[in-house]
């Protein structure tokens, strides 16, 4: 795992909030709970939302964030995802991918209400907690999982999920 900070640009910050305030009152959400592998969501009781961002919004990304990228990287897709209360993800791998990566979209996040991003290498497991504007990238394909809110937090986890394709 690598982990990067101050990733995205202002500009594209401000295009992202533009686009989630569309998007927050459209019905292009998809839920984890219909679209995810059941091993996934094993011991997470919570709904996760995901959607695509725009292609303008996915090229701010990728223009912000390429340097930090495996080189052999032609193609993202990029998503926002809303972790509610209890969401979270089981321990996975995203081996059909190139990497997969994690960009923290909420100002604040207190250690405590969960959503922790927890993997495990080779000289054991590690703990990062969510920080704004950093970006966490597996091109390693370690086992990794997101550990669930807490009920207490008092708002959704926000992210922007990544990952990389080998085609165009």
């Amino acid at each position: 795992m690598k982990i990067y900070k101050n990733v995205l640009s202002d500009n594209t910050f401000i295009e992202m909030q533009n686009e989630l305030n569309l998007f927050t009152k459209s019905q292009k959400w998809g839920v984890n709970r219909l679209t995810w592998d059941n091993y996934l969501l094993e011991g997470m009781s919570g709904i996760c939302l995901a959607t695509h961002t725009s292609d303008v919004v996915k090229k701010l990304i990728h223009t912000d964030i390429k340097h930090y990228l495996p080189e052999n990287c032609f193609n993202i897709v990029t998503q926002y995802y809303y972790w509610g209360k209890h969401s979270g993800i089981a321990w996975h791998k995203d081996s059909a991918h190139l990497f997969g990566a994690t960009i923290y979209l909420n100002v604040e996040w207190n250690i405590n209400h969960g959503g922790l991003f927890v993997w495990e290498d080779k000289t054991g497991q590690h703990v990062h907690r969510p920080e704004y504007n950093s970006m966490i990238v597996n091109d390693d394909d370690e086992y990794h999982m997101v550990t669930s809110v807490s009920a207490e937090a008092p708002y959704d986890r926000l992210t922007i999920q990544i990952w990389g394709e080998l085609n165009e």
